[in-house]
């Protein structure tokens, strides 16, 4: 009897690791500007949360209230904040602060009482009505955070119960020039009517922790380890995060590299190495927050009285550059001088794609530039709107902090391709990282589970179990994210809807060859229906237990006598094996039970073997027996299983000849193959040959078989039509006619 293995052996090896406990993410939270809890006699920064801007005078007559994009009086260095002092119960005055002084008599105040102008200036005129009606309802919105809202007090002729002070996502022009117009006839539930109270000590806090971030997030790119530095980050002790920053910076090696740029502070008079469209050099003191660097800068301006400037443009590809991260920083300013003073000027510092827009006059700075051809393209960009009417540049400076460290994810694995008709359901791929900051997280399409679902970032050759549920149909990926990096696993999986594929597609004996109902095959024992991963195929029939029952069926009424058989099924059997039976068939002319031992070894086993029938008793029965002997040997297995289980009578099949040593042959048709199984008294020499219908030789060949069963797959493709095969031993022949 040959047994043929049906499924793959599928060996994992699994490197097993001890993952200690992961690493603190390298992720924190941006720089957010903090607020306090209002305190009378202090002066604060304004801040609407909105337009993530300070409140400031200018627009109509230069004491309108606007939101602007820095604490300053319009094209000054003067610092604008509000003194806020409490009158009575929710009720607050602000009293204008400029460069660390209050103005006497400067107030905050409503100046239109029709709720739909809804005007506020900060000015010492006297407006009818403006001194009973200067103080502010101040109710806080959102303690955690200290975030206000500001109302007119109720008694005041513009008052409306839904209306609070507030900006807008718009702007509005003015006589001097477009603003971004702060109004107390704002409607309720906007986020522009959220105001912050700044302390010097949270705007501090705030740019302390914008330095830090801007180094951290250089340190996560060359894969430094920053936990200690979000820690301090995250702690708010401004006096440690500056500190912490400094050590950063030298931690990161940055290196300057302006000499790269041609011309960065204009000395020669002239725009070598600059493509200029628009901008002159000029000499005068910019004045502004800023000084040039050398003795020239570069300008444009017109009258203030026109509002805006032309769009223009200034341009240099750096070239020579190492590949890696940088940073581009200059000097500059953009202003509308008659009062404006908006948040956005359409003025830019520009890097590649990216931009920093300019304001006030400063330093500004483009953080995290990549280069990755050795070169960059730098310069300095007025883009239409343009809402400035004069801006000036100076001091161009390029820092590098090094190459980039590259994140990679790498798992062991491409694809996998799960089939549920081999019952391959399960297996595992070993992840290693490097360079990341973040942990991976695992993502698997429906009908796929992975465990674990997430990894550290410093994953080494960690195993991740995958599992599929069998029944879902799946064309994806299986996606490692950490951050912006990731890596997949491309996976199919077939459910096993067509686990079983009958032999022939009619003519199975057995009625339930799914073993789904354990009635078919119900006799004595622990006899159960299994589904899962420890069945074959969808379901499957069990016994369990040392000598713990039999797996029968009923072959009654099923057989005829002499004739010839094949039985097809996926067998399991653990320890020592079991033995199918068959019982009162008359097997090999004889009343006795014909047996054949199966030992799978532990794993699912094609058994497919012919028989023919001789006189039949009065019954007959398939069984798989957990206990018993075969020649004398305990046959005790405690776990054996069954599935696919086929039985069919070989037609058409007629003996011409019988000779005296070739007995029990049998001839039959397998995928397109001639397979002759016999018998052979003694070893010897037997010649098998195949002729189509009409005599020709199609096929010829001798070979020497054992005393006993033989099995030969005979070379031959054969297509539809009748076939004679002829086995000759001894002298003597056998010819077997079969029809595919």
């Amino acid at each position: 009897m040959k047994h043929k293995k049906l499924f793959k052996l599928r060996f994992i090896v699994a490197i097993t690791c001890i993952l200690g406990m992961s690493a603190q993410a390298q992720t924190w939270p941006a720089p957010t500007l903090t607020g306090s809890t209002i305190t009378t006699g202090t002066s604060y920064y304004v801040y609407n949360v909105g337009s993530n801007g300070y409140l400031t005078a200018g627009g109509w007559w230069g004491t309108q209230s606007n939101i602007s994009a820095q604490p300053r009086a319009n094209a000054s260095t003067s610092v604008v904040k509000y003194t806020a002092t409490n009158t009575s119960g929710s009720l607050w005055t602000f009293q204008y602060n400029l460069a660390g002084s209050d103005v006497a008599n400067w107030f905050l105040t409503p100046t239109n009482a029709n709720s739909s102008d809804g005007s506020v200036e900060t000015n010492d005129y006297d407006w009818s009505g403006r001194l009973p009606n200067r103080s502010w309802n101040v109710i806080v919105t959102d303690a955690t955070n200290n975030i206000y809202s500001i109302q007119v007090p109720s008694t005041y002729a513009g008052y409306v119960a839904t209306q609070y002070l507030g900006s807008s996502p718009g702007t509005e022009d003015t006589n001097g020039g477009t603003c971004n117009v702060v109004r107390y006839n704002r409607p309720d539930g906007d986020k522009y009517t959220k105001w912050k109270f700044v302390t010097q000590a949270d705007l501090d806090l705030y740019d302390a922790r914008i330095l830090l971030n801007k180094y951290m997030m250089y340190a996560k790119k060359k894969a430094i380890d920053i936990s200690p530095y979000i820690s301090i980050y995250e702690a708010g002790v401004t006096a440690d995060i500056n500190t912490a920053a400094a050590g950063l910076l030298t931690a990161l090696g940055r290196t300057d590299v302006t000499s790269s740029i041609t011309n960065p502070s204009f000395e020669t008079n002239s725009f070598a190495g600059w493509t200029n469209d628009g901008f002159t050099t000029q000499s005068n003191d910019p004045g502004q927050g800023w000084t040039k660097d050398g003795s020239y800068y570069v300008e444009k301006y017109t009258d203030k009285s026109n509002w805006n400037l032309s769009a223009a443009s200034l341009t240099q590809t750096v070239s020579g550059l190492s590949n890696g991260l940088y940073e581009l920083v200059a000097s500059g300013h953009a202003v509308q001088q008659n009062g404006g003073n908006p948040l956005h000027t359409g003025a830019f510092i520009t890097a590649g794609t990216q931009s920093t827009e300019v304001v006030a006059g400063q330093n500004y700075s483009i953080a995290d530039i990549t280069v990755t051809d050795g070169t960059l393209s730098i310069g300095y960009a007025l883009i239409n709107p343009v809402k400035c009417n004069w801006t000036g540049v100076d001091n161009f400076r390029l820092y590098y902090y090094g190459p980039l460290a590259i994140p990679l994810i790498t798992p062991s694995k491409t694809e996998f391709s799960f089939n549920a008709n081999d019952n391959y359901l399960t297996d595992n791929v070993s992840v290693t990282s490097v360079n990341l900051s973040e942990d991976i997280t695992i993502s698997a399409p429906a009908g796929i589970s992975v465990v674990p679902g997430t990894l550290p970032s410093n994953a080494t050759n960690a195993t991740v179990n995958i599992s599929y549920d069998g029944s879902t149909p799946v064309n994806g990926n299986i996606t490692f994210t950490s951050g912006s990096t990731t890596s997949s696993i491309a996976v199919t999986a077939s459910p096993n809807t067509g686990c079983f594929v009958p032999l022939f597609a009619s003519g199975n004996l057995v009625s339930n060859p799914e073993c789904t109902d354990i009635a078919t095959y119900n006799s004595w024992g622990n006899e159960v229906i299994i589904q899962g991963a420890n069945s074959y195929c969808g379901s499957s029939v069990q016994v369990t237990g040392d000598c713990g029952g039999s797996i029968d069926y009923s072959l009654t009424g099923k057989l005829s006598a002499n004739s010839h058989y094949r039985l097809k099924a996926m067998l399991y059997t653990n320890e020592n094996g079991a033995a199918i039976t068959l019982n009162g068939c008359g097997i090999g002319g004889t009343t006795d039970d014909y047996l054949v031992e199966v030992n799978t070894g532990g794993s699912w086993e094609l058994v497919d073997f012919t028989f023919t029938t001789g006189t039949l008793g009065t019954a007959q029965n398939f069984w798989l027996n957990s206990c018993g002997s075969i020649n004398g040997i305990a046959k005790n297995a405690t776990d054996i299983r069954m599935d696919n289980f086929e039985l069919y009578e070989l037609t058409p099949y007629t003996a011409l000849q019988t000779p005296t040593e070739l007995t029990k042959s049998t001839v039959y048709i397998k995928e397109n193959s001639i397979i002759a199984d016999f018998e052979l008294a003694q070893s010897s020499n037997v010649e098998i040959s195949v002729f189509n219908a009409q005599g020709m030789l199609l096929s010829k060949c001798t070979e020497s078989f054992y005393a006993g069963k033989n099995s030969k797959v005979i070379e031959t493709h054969v297509v539809s039509g009748i076939y004679l095969v002829r086995m000759t031993q001894s002298g003597q022949s056998i010819t077997t006619k079969v029809i595919k």
